[in-house]
């Protein structure tokens, strides 16, 4: 049997599937899909960063400070897709003038 501290701490949890659901069905135009990925790849990051906290304070502060990250993310279908792709522009590589 695993452990206390290896069970996960359950609000986190559900945060985490929360946002991977959340960014995996955000209407965002097919010009930045490469977003979903790389959304995707940070909140699974920062649940690997934290994932040995066991302060229910700073537990509590990160997924409140998530949770307001996701409704931003969550607005952007209200958003002009234009502006959206000049924010989020994927960047392309510059060529170097040859002299």
């Amino acid at each position: 049997m695993p452990s206390i501290s290896h069970i996960p701490h359950q609000p986190t949890l559900a945060f985490y599937r929360t946002a991977l659901r959340a960014i995996r069905v955000s209407s965002l135009p097919p010009q930045l899909s490469h977003l979903h990925r790389k959304l995707q790849y940070n909140i699974r990051d920062a649940i690997s960063i934290y994932r040995d906290e066991r302060d229910s304070v700073t537990l509590e502060s990160l997924i409140q400070d998530g949770t307001k990250d996701l409704a931003i993310i969550q607005t952007w279908k209200y958003v002009d897709p234009l502006w959206l792709e000049r924010i989020f522009k994927k960047p392309t590589a510059k060529k170097e003038a040859v002299s």
